[in-house]
């Protein structure tokens, strides 16, 4: 049976287009996350808290800038979303771990739902997309 290989890249270019629109809602989504956790220092500020959770919002605004730009190119900025795939898996994992030594609340178990699906998702399409194995993308190769 011979391959169709309109088809077949159809089907890549339509997982792309699907893979793309992913990386660009759940990288915008960091805005309001970042603004949420500025949200939090301005409404009661803390010591010790304030300077962290100001640091931390800033940062998952340059995440969500860094992951909408990514999304227009990711064959070329790959490494991008698969970075940040890692620091979702980790923050997954942290919460793993945190929950059952008491360090986390039970709730957090949402966050390991929703970012290590997007950590797995970022990860593997971003493999699939350069053709790069792990260790490739980890060193910032995408070709």
């Amino acid at each position: 049976m011979p391959v169709n290989f309109h088809a077949v890249q159809f089907r890549a270019t339509q997982e792309g287009l699907m893979l793309q629109k992913f990386v660009y809602v759940t990288g915008a989504f960091d805005y309001l996350v970042g603004a949420g956790a500025w949200a939090g220092a301005l409404s009661n500020p803390q010591p010790g808290q304030f300077v962290s959770l100001m640091t931390l919002g800033m940062f998952l605004m340059m995440a969500a800038a860094c992951l909408v730009w990514a999304s227009k190119d990711m064959k070329n900025r790959a490494p991008v979303i698969f970075w940040q795939g890692l620091v979702r898996l980790v923050a997954a994992g942290s919460v793993v771990y945190a929950v059952p030594a008491g360090l986390s609340e039970t709730w957090e178990y949402a966050l390991v739902a929703f970012d290590g699906t997007v950590a797995v998702v970022y990860i593997v399409g971003m493999m699939r997309i350069t053709q790069c194995n792990f260790f490739q993308l980890v060193q910032c190769k995408t070709a």
